[in-house]
């Protein structure tokens, strides 16, 4: 009995070192191939380590990149092949000095011809005071051209992702228009491209309300319909980024302004009178707050001359100065009245509104 305790003593020993020696056994290896070919379109690339030491991977190109890295495999993310040429890339796993490194080759197939341009970037607003803007867009076809029908607009630096589009500032107003198209040779060859590739350039005039902010704590050129309904708030809230400068407008609160509190339901206009208005599309907008609790509609609005009222969709007025904009459109040049019409069904409706624009 003794002796076949012994026997198994001995046996557990010599079980317990073999498999302390197995343990401690570098390995270093990988279980996949080691060439892998993808598309021209990009991909991904898994590659099985057989291993359980520490190791590193490198990259000969930066179209090849190591997204992640386990202890039992990493994964290479390959980009398009914009270029004409099939390429190769070195994918190098290296551990201890103990083992050679592990070299993968990861071939890419060659990329074909293509131009790509959002539907968003077919459309570009400007500022009046000028500005530079990108036309975003991807094409590995060569050189192209860009004609800009307006000689205020012009073009700038071109590349295969974008070329900007300059336009000079102005001092007029109303909104004007320019049309850029772009040429390059075999584009109207490619599937799915739509030619000729037009791009719409608009840019807005100076705002004609001449007192946008009520500066001075006045309200010159500004009516409000019936009277005393509006009035500059007697608090005085603005946005900070105006710098102090200006006032706002709310419903009269009848404190200090000579017309009594309006009781529901009433409604009115609060309008600004510009002339010499061109045919055309035009933005009028403004900034902003409102009470969680009042009940009101408004409207933006445009009058003419002879009276005739043009009634713009219902303004949804939000919190902390947001910007309320609409787009008007002036068929025959003339003389306006732009601005709010507001139907009240409480008696404690409040709002404030500033930085009033139509340009």
């Amino acid at each position: 009995m003794k002796r076949i305790a012994i026997f198994l003593t001995a046996l557990l020993a010599i079980a317990a070192m073999s498999s302390c020696q197995k343990e401690q056994k570098p390995e270093f290896g990988i279980l996949s191939e080691n060439e892998f070919n993808v598309g021209n379109t990009g991909g991904f690339v898994t590659v099985i380590m057989h291993t359980n030491q520490p190791y590193a991977v490198t990259t000969s190109a930066d179209w090849c990149h190591v997204v992640v890295k386990q202890p039992i495999c990493f994964k290479l993310q390959v980009d398009e092949n914009a270029t004409l040429s099939a390429r190769e890339c070195t994918v190098t796993v290296e551990s201890t000095d103990e083992f050679e490194p592990v070299l993968i080759t990861v071939f890419q197939d060659e990329g074909q011809l293509f131009f790509r341009m959002d539907e968003s970037e077919k459309t570009k607003t400007f500022p009046a005071e000028g500005q530079t803007q990108t036309v975003v867009m991807q094409t590995n076809m060569g050189d192209y051209q860009v004609k800009s029908s307006e000689d205020w607009c012009h073009i700038g630096n071109r590349t295969g992702e974008g070329f900007e589009v300059i336009c000079d500032p102005r001092d007029d107003f109303g909104t004007r228009t320019a049309v850029l198209t772009l040429e390059m040779e075999g584009l109207d060859e490619l599937e799915g491209v739509q030619t000729p590739v037009r791009i719409t350039v608009s840019q807005k005039g100076n705002n004609m309300i001449l007192n946008p902010v009520f500066a001075n704590d006045s309200m010159d050129g500004w009516v409000s319909e019936p009277e005393g309904i509006f009035a500059l708030n007697d608090a005085k809230w603005i946005p900070g980024d105006l710098g102090g400068v200006g006032h706002d407008i709310e419903i009269n609160s009848g404190n200090g302004t000579g017309f009594p509190k309006p009781t529901a339901p009433f409604s009115g206009y609060f309008l600004y009178h510009v002339d010499n208005v061109t045919p055309g599309t035009w933005t009028f907008s403004f900034r902003s707050q409102r009470g969680s609790n009042s009940d009101f509609t408004m409207n933006a609005v445009l009058r003419n001359a002879e009276g005739a009222l043009t009634v713009n969709e219902p303004i949804e007025l939000v919190s902390n100065w947001g910007t309320n904009s609409c787009i008007m459109t002036v068929t025959e040049e003339g003389a306006y009245d732009v601005g709010i019409y507001v139907e009240f069904s409480s008696n404690s409706p409040w709002f404030n509104l500033i930085d009033f624009k139509f340009e």
